[in-house]
């Protein structure tokens, strides 16, 4: 039937359609995410853009933690670590998942000592600022002599 087809469209002048092509295989495994601007297939490729796979998992714990904080992102957090977790052999993934964990709580608690750090800074300026204005306080100004209001 298809030849029969073929014969007519040929015979009235008509486009001939191109012949089918045979499936071809895959030159590449398909891409599981992209991360940074990266196609990430496999474990290898992380290895060859990052330089380490350690390296790679202090950035997903960084952009992961930055995720659960900000409320307003657009990705989906346990999408994104499922997503890092198929790097690995299903035997890993478990331990893969607590290594993330405890590296974005060492991130956390690096944050806070900051934070912290910060808040101590500016409150230590605002008691030098107490204390000074205490100290001025202190002394009689020229107009609380003139109007009797010494001390």
């Amino acid at each position: 039937m298809v030849l029969h087809w073929q014969r007519v469209r040929r015979a009235r002048g008509l486009a001939m359609p191109l012949p089918p092509t045979p499936p071809r295989r895959p030159l590449r495994p398909p891409v599981l995410f992209g991360f940074d601007g990266h196609d990430i297939r496999l474990r290898s490729d992380v290895e060859a853009i990052y330089g380490s796979w350690d390296a790679f998992l202090d950035r997903v714990a960084e952009v992961g933690r930055d995720m659960l904080g900000d409320l307003g992102v657009n990705q989906n957090p346990v999408l994104f670590f499922h997503q890092v977790i198929r790097l690995v052999p299903e035997q890993e993934r478990r331990d893969l998942s607590r290594e993330l964990n405890r590296r974005m709580q060492a991130l956390t608690d690096k944050r806070r000592e900051r934070e912290d750090e910060v808040w101590e800074t500016k409150m230590g300026a605002y008691r030098a600022l107490a204390r000074h204005q205490a100290a001025r306080k202190s002394k009689p100004s020229i107009l609380d002599r003139l109007f009797g209001k010494a001390a």
